[in-house]
């Protein structure tokens, strides 16, 4: 984090709406037609991510002046031009873990597919913030908030 990251001061969190992402699918098989009986499987599903925060702020002004010199004849113009230029960070990061079971009933001489379509959860919205020179800006964002998954089961004999 920058010196002039912490005179950051959040003033509001607006959160407008969540949207999902599929990113991808994970099939498992439980095979039991070889038995006469049926069999209740459990299976373990978890998933790791990061999650990141990264609020960049980024204020350029200009000065412009201008000097003539010298006699009207000669009219020697000099032009200074002066850049200022300052930058705000915050960037922060959790780790974030998701888990969970199910429990698939198969019945005898069944083969069962189970798969899970897996699709990230979007939280996006609007973070309001003051700068260290008073100035109030809004800065759009989008984070992962969660994991989840629609769940497909398809039976052959």
């Amino acid at each position: 984090m920058t010196r002039d990251a912490r005179l950051l001061r959040v003033l509001d969190i607006k959160e407008t709406r969540r949207s999902t992402e599929r990113i991808g699918d994970e099939s498992r098989k439980i095979d039991n037609r070889a038995s006469a009986v049926a069999t209740t499987r459990g299976i373990s599903f978890s998933h790791e991510w990061t999650r990141n925060y990264t609020v960049h702020f980024e204020q350029a002004a200009r000065q412009h002046t201008s000097l003539t010199a010298g006699p009207v004849w000669l009219n020697a113009k000099a032009d200074v031009e002066r850049a200022i230029q300052r930058n705000y960070m915050i960037d922060t990061a959790t780790r974030q873990v998701f888990e969970e079971e199910i429990t698939v009933a198969v019945p005898p001489g069944v083969c069962v597919q189970i798969t899970l379509e897996w699709k990230r959860i979007w939280q996006h919205g609007e973070v309001h913030m003051a700068g260290p020179t008073g100035d109030v800006f809004a800065v759009e964002f989008e984070v992962q908030v969660g994991m989840t998954f629609d769940q497909y089961q398809s039976d052959t004999a």
